[in-house]
């Protein structure tokens, strides 16, 4: 899985440059005075982030063939071990029941038996004819050796029996490896391949994304990773919801190593995602707690819309 993780920039730097745009829209507006904008708590260190899939495979087929049937399409929810796709396994399908015959029969393993049954009972009238003086030490031992042959034959037919089972599990194996099953709980994001075509082993057929929960993996101050640790909890303020309403997630794990060219140490967050936001969506990470006031995202965008519509008016 490759994530292209974005650059995330420092929130002073947003805090200044959103403090000299509002000034030069309230000039523009015929304003005098542009409202005053709260500063940022540096404690709270807001990290910009962009959220990702939790898991995001491509999956592939590990021997080529002719795909045979689709039973997904793009956008379909799958459960692990659903099948995807298959490729056509006609004629390994026909070696598997020609060993599942093989496996199951007996036949060979009863005849074996019955002739060494056969054995013990002409080597037993032989021993008998011998105490009499009616058969010969030759025929007495002859008699005996068929009676050794006649279990070695019993044995042999169990070892075939035996390799036959082993022969028809890996004839399934190979079979399996006709179906594509999905590893995961998760939500096919790309069909590449469709009923028909020819694909080759290791060829990527289909792009299985995890989205709930979703994954953020944000660039934190070296100072601010020093509190929080795995299980606690962090809030993303997301750009699609409007900045409001901020989701509560949880720390997964915060690297070992620090980058020093950066001074930030990666934290991953996951987030539940029951209201299906899609992977790549520009957040604000926190590690405090907001208050009812804490709207300030909120509150910029508002005050932006408002310069906005003051403008169209003046022209």
């Amino acid at each position: 899985m490759e994530i292209i993780m974005t650059p995330p920039i420092h929130s002073r730097l947003l805090h200044g440059l959103f403090v000299a745009a509002m000034a030069f829209l309230y000039v523009g507006a015929g304003l005098q005075t542009p409202p005053a904008v709260a500063q940022s708590d540096s404690s709270r260190h807001d990290i910009d982030a962009v959220t990702t899939a939790l898991v995001d495979l491509r999956l592939a087929f590990t021997i080529p063939g002719k795909v045979l049937t689709v039973h997904v399409k793009k956008g379909d929810l799958v459960k692990a071990q659903d099948v995807i796709m298959e490729l056509d396994h006609r004629e390994q399908s026909a070696r598997v029941e020609i060993r599942e015959m093989q496996a199951d029969s007996d036949l060979a393993i009863k005849q074996a038996e019955l002739q060494f049954e056969l054995e013990k009972i002409r080597f037993e009238n032989i021993a008998d004819l011998r105490k009499k003086g009616g058969a010969s030490e030759f025929e007495f031992q002859t008699a005996q050796a068929q009676v050794n042959v006649a279990e070695l034959n019993l044995e042999a037919e169990k070892q075939r029996s035996e390799q036959a089972a082993l022969l028809l599990k890996q004839e399934k194996a190979t079979l399996d490896r006709f179906f594509l099953y999905a590893p995961v709980d998760g939500v096919l994001d790309a069909m590449i391949v469709h009923e028909g075509e020819t694909v080759n082993e290791l060829e990527p057929v289909v792009n299985l994304v995890v989205t709930d929960p979703l994954k953020v993996d944000a660039a934190v101050p070296t100072e601010a990773t020093l509190g929080p640790k795995p299980g606690d909890p962090a809030w993303i303020h997301s750009k699609l919801r409007g900045f409001g309403n901020p989701l509560r997630g949880k720390v997964e794990r915060i690297a070992v190593k620090a980058d020093a060219a950066s001074a930030t140490r990666l934290v991953e967050i996951h987030i539940p995602n029951r209201v299906g936001l899609p992977p790549g969506d520009h957040v604000v990470v926190t590690f405090a707690e907001p208050t009812d006031n804490d709207n300030s995202h909120v509150g910029q965008t508002r005050d932006l819309e408002n310069i906005h519509e003051r403008l169209s008016k003046t022209d």
